[in-house]
């Protein structure tokens, strides 16, 4: 149903339309009469004529009134109001009227419930409108929590990969420094002028504290006076004098100067308590035998060459000698043989200092170090009564100068050779050094 249309206009359209359709034979009527009276009046004067013509017009005109108002009470009336009874068209209008109204009351409720209906769409359009305008902000505010989570998210991989990336670059660098060649130390060699201009730093600094100390000073001491120019980038860019050196503990020393290796960790650990007390130092001068010496020149002395790699990849010096334990002997160094952890075999025979200070040392021990199987016993027991000859009396004059309380016991070995030897500190490994 359109509400948009009025049905009383729609009456009143159709009431107008025909009356118009009524009115229209009558104008055409009327119009003919007044033609035609004319023509018959042409004759008469002037004023009669316009007399007579004053008083039809009058009357038509009232006539034409009377027929317009009964075409607008009854559509339905005579054409000219002929035959046609005023009470008959009142009647006919009172009973138009009520239908109409009837009507008219039903169209009207049917109005405001279709404008009450709008008036609810309305209101949820309203309601719709915000619940949409609060959808917006919500998805707005999710928009921007996403992006700060976007950008955490690539702050925080930026930030691993390059981790990642600085842990890769230190592990090939360790791993670098672990399998190179037993004598690639330095790969960086020092000219002549850069060594005269670190001894030069050297000497200054043997004037002066470690805490006071420069950089360049603690430099040239861990390039010079121990051997290991290896660590001198990671030196130089943590290590800036030498009192942040001696604050160092052992966990600082690996990190900030790269000391992975446990033997090259523990010799400058030593030769930093050396420069921290000096004057506790039983033996002032180890610190000018290095590691170069003990391997080109101790190892073969003592007829142990064969560990000459082993002491030089741990650049074991003088000062880690005379604190080494059997552990690291074994466990860094490769010397698991128990006469050779004394420091006396050479090759496959053994140092004379060990058989005579050695009370445990038999002629069958020494048949086991010559590789002398069980199977040829009469070569065993010819050793036996040979080393028992000649080892038991030298013991036996050994025990004699230490009763005397003398501590130095003249030994004539062969060609008269006299040597003189000196007992020390009893180590982890149950034997004597030789000094």
């Amino acid at each position: 149903m359109d509400l948009g249309v009025n049905p009383i206009n729609g009456i009143a359209s159709n009431v107008v339309n025909n009356k118009d359709q009524a009115s229209t034979p009558l104008s055409t009527k009327t119009n003919n009469y007044i033609n035609c009276d004319g023509n018959q009046n042409d004759d008469l004067d002037g004023k009669e004529n316009s007399t007579k013509l004053k008083a039809e017009n009058e009357r038509l005109s009232t006539e034409i009134i009377r027929l317009r108002k009964l075409l607008e009470n009854s559509p339905d009336g005579a054409i000219g109001g002929i035959g046609v009874d005023l009470s008959d068209s009142n009647s006919y209008d009172a009973h138009s009227t009520d239908g109409s109204g009837s009507r008219l009351d039903r169209l009207e409720n049917e109005l405001k419930s279709a404008r009450n209906q709008i008036a609810q769409l309305k209101i949820e359009r309203k309601k719709l409108k915000s619940d949409k305008n609060d959808l917006l902000a919500q998805v707005k505010q999710l928009c921007s929590s996403l992006q700060d989570k976007e950008q955490e998210l690539r702050d925080f991989i930026r930030n691993y990969e390059q981790r990642i990336r600085e842990t890769e670059t230190n592990n090939v660098k360790m791993s670098t420094e672990r399998e190179r060649e037993p004598g690639d130390f330095t790969w960086n060699p020092i000219t002549e002028e850069g060594y005269a201009e670190k001894l030069r730093l050297l000497r200054e600094a043997s004037q002066v504290p470690m805490e006071r100390w420069r950089a360049s000073q603690v430099l040239a001491w861990l390039d010079v006076a121990l051997g290991m120019p290896q660590y001198s980038s990671r030196c130089s860019e943590n290590i800036k004098s030498g009192k942040v050196l001696l604050e160092l503990n052992d966990v600082e020393l690996e990190t900030g100067i790269g000391l992975v290796h446990p033997m090259h960790k523990k010799k400058m650990r030593l030769a930093i308590e050396e420069q921290r007390r000096p004057d506790l130092i039983r033996y002032p001068s180890i610190g000018q035998l290095g590691h170069t010496w003990v391997v080109s020149e101790w190892l073969p002395d003592i007829g142990l060459p064969q560990y000459a790699e082993n002491f030089l990849n741990s650049m074991v010096d003088a000062r880690m000698l005379d604190t080494l334990s059997k552990k690291e002997l074994e466990k860094y160094l490769g010397v698991t043989r128990k006469f050779h952890q004394a420091s006396i075999v050479h090759d496959s025979g053994v140092h004379g200092g060990l058989v005579v200070l050695e009370p445990s040392f038999s002629g069958d021990t020494m048949a086991s170090a010559l590789g002398i199987p069980q199977s040829k016993s009469i070569i065993r027991r010819h050793l036996t009564t040979e080393f028992d000859a000649l080892i038991l009396p030298a013991r036996a004059t050994l025990g004699q100068g230490i009763r005397s309380g003398t501590g130095v016991v003249p030994i004539t070995g062969p060609g008269g050779l006299q040597q003189h030897y000196a007992t020390t500190d009893r180590r982890s490994s149950g034997s004597r050094m030789i000094l």
